[in-house]
């Protein structure tokens, strides 16, 4: 019944998600499922702009300026398309892998009549079906613990993400059977998860190192020696990229920059209220935190290692140039480096015995059930990513000093809308009934008369104070 639900839910009711990188793994898709091409073919732009049209008319209006500049430039004009000096043909900035996984989708949309956009959905939808049958077969695990497993993978921010067009919901499967499996002492199960995760997002490789580890610890050199050579597949996609643009990463030099990468920003990512990794792990994060913190006492460090890899997982992540993108209630990334938290969790369960934790596992399902209920679960039609939540305006509303966002996360929940907003000096954020200024960024440098003619005289009055912004802006705060 869960399948059948998930299926009509996928065809019919979802809506159709448009954010991120979606109309970059469109085109793939329809160029490698009827066309059998891994660069771009104007075709398949054509075809798959088809599709856009038979499946949403808002999603047409976004993706039509760049398919025009597609299917009527020498050069392609949508981003991250690079120009291969080895072939002369172009090729987009993300692996492909993702994209192979969903022809069998797109064949079955073409056979039932649907439009192939619906694809990347159904597929997501195979891949959450998956992990939640592996869970239940688990047969390492005692049928309480893989209850448990599979009510944390069902209630868990995968469910947020079954909707969205592009590898998000691939990544999550792939590090929550990871560590599961890793759990249940199968190390190359959960070597190969991690592999079919970093495959498209490379930073989820560092989980690698704890089943390599435990096989250090075995002292059985000959499994080591084969987990090192399946763990090596991980760079298939560099030695693409190496061998057609004699770099092992296109993307980096456009979208990567080490200076992005900050304690305010690794601060930001775990518990930032607009988009941390708190928002989908509200109770499982500090949870297992707490539970490390304890087992380090007692000289066990394996959860604080654990921590320590989810920020390896963040390192590379930070340097990115756009700190905001298209997301579900978090960020992206922290919605799959957050389960190595949430499936940690059922790693509590198999090593304590004392009752107050098994107390706090019941009260996480408990929270659980009411907080993915009440965000909508898998629906989320009505949420907008460049909009700030309810615990933002409420802040903003009440003690706006206590929040300080990233720049980038301000102006575009400020605009509704990602753009370049460093044309812009200054950006306030109103009461939605009053239209009082709540809570002010403004460009460092601009000069006080400015500054009296841009603000509400009342707002100046009442002393505000500053507060950094990040990127060469501050705040100012009633």
């Amino acid at each position: 019944m869960c399948a059948v639900f998930l299926h009509g839910a996928a065809f019919r009711w979802l809506p159709t998600r448009i954010w991120g990188d979606w109309q970059e793994y469109l085109m793939m898709q329809v160029g490698i499922a009827e066309y059998g091409r891994l660069s771009v073919v104007p075709e398949a732009a054509e075809k798959a702009d088809h599709y856009v049209q038979e499946a949403d008319t808002s999603a047409r209006l976004l993706w039509r300026a760049d398919f025009e500049k597609l299917a009527h430039a020498e050069i392609p004009a949508v981003a991250g398309a690079y120009r291969s000096p080895r072939n002369g043909k172009y090729y987009f900035g993300h692996f492909f892998f993702y994209n192979i996984l969903t022809v069998p989708a797109h064949y079955l949309c073409l056979w039932l009549d649907i439009p192939p956009f619906r694809a990347m959905t159904l597929t997501n939808v195979w891949i959450w079906l998956a992990v939640l049958a592996y869970v239940l077969l688990e047969n390492r695990f005692p049928w309480k613990a893989r209850a448990l497993a599979f009510a944390l993978g069902v209630l868990s921010p995968m469910a947020w993400y079954l909707d969205f067009k592009g590898p998000e919901l691939l990544t999550q499967a792939g590090i929550f059977a990871a560590v599961l499996s890793c759990l249940a002492r199968r190390p190359f199960l959960s070597i190969t998860c991690t592999l079919v995760a970093a495959l498209q997002n490379p930073s989820a490789a560092a989980w690698m190192i704890v089943p390599l580890w435990r096989l250090v610890k075995e002292k059985n050199y000959l499994k080591l020696v084969k987990g090192l050579i399946l763990a090596s597949l991980v760079w298939l996609p560099s030695a693409f990229y190496m061998y057609l643009f004699n770099t092992p990463n296109v993307l980096a030099s456009s979208f990567l920059q080490t200076e992005n990468i900050t304690l305010s920003r690794l601060w930001s990512a775990y518990l930032d209220l607009q988009q941390g990794l708190i928002l989908g792990y509200p109770l499982a994060f500090p949870i297992f935190l707490i539970w490390a913190l304890v087992r380090a006492f007692k000289k066990d460090f394996e959860g604080l290692a654990w921590l320590g890899i989810t920020v390896l997982m963040w390192l590379p992540l930070l340097s990115q140039s756009n700190w905001h993108p298209g997301q579900i209630r978090m960020l992206r990334y922290g919605a799959w480096i957050g389960l190595v938290f949430q499936a940690g969790l059922v790693g509590i369960y198999l090593q304590t015995s004392k009752n107050i934790f098994k107390y706090l596992l019941s009260v996480v399902l408990g929270f659980n059930i009411w907080y993915f209920i009440a965000t909508g679960f898998i629906f989320q039609q009505n949420y907008y990513y460049c909009d700030f939540n309810s615990a933002v305006r409420w802040v903003f509303r009440n003690r706006p000093s206590w929040y300080n966002p990233d720049i980038e996360i301000f102006a575009e929940c400020v605009l509704k809308f990602e753009k370049d907003f460093t044309q812009d000096s200054i950006l306030i954020y109103r009461d939605p009934k009053s239209g009082a200024p709540l809570k002010v960024a403004i460009k460092k440098g601009l000069s006080d008369s400015f500054l009296r003619n841009s603000l509400d005289e009342h707002f100046l009055l009442r002393n505000p104070h500053r507060s950094p912004a990040g990127r060469n802006w501050f705040y100012l705060n009633p």
